[in-house]
């Protein structure tokens, strides 16, 4: 019988390629996802149906400022506690990409935040 210590002994004389491959095929053989051990032994039982993910954390992205930059630029400070400067680049850097206010925070917070940057003329998008 071939023991946990002996799988490992042997792989320490392969190449990074051999374990990514033999990390795919076990994937592929037994059904395994990326999910931690602890979490897949804490998980409940699958059911019949899987059961949409409720989405716990959300991320927040500024994607423009109207016509009231002063007043977004105010926002982005109060809420991130950036300096003027960084505020500043951050809200006029939305014309060619979104910027993250904040990641992995719950709905209430995030539609709080939504609610206060469009009040001052921005536009945002919740994640």
């Amino acid at each position: 019988m071939i023991t946990p210590n002996d799988v490992l002994k042997a792989l320490r004389t392969w190449t990074l390629t051999d374990v990514m491959e033999l990390v795919k095929k076990v994937k592929e053989e037994f059904g395994v996802s990326d999910i931690a051990p602890t979490m897949a032994m804490a998980a409940p039982a699958a059911s019949a149906e899987p059961e949409e993910e409720q989405q716990t954390e959300f991320s927040v992205f500024l994607t423009g400022f109207g016509s009231q930059k002063v007043g977004v630029i105010k926002a982005v400070r109060m809420i991130t506690g950036a300096a003027l400067g960084e505020a500043k680049n951050a809200v006029e850097g939305t014309a060619s990409a979104p910027y993250e206010i904040k990641t992995g925070i719950s709905k209430e917070e995030a539609a709080k935040l939504k609610k206060q940057l469009e009040e001052v003329g921005g536009s945002v998008e919740v994640k």
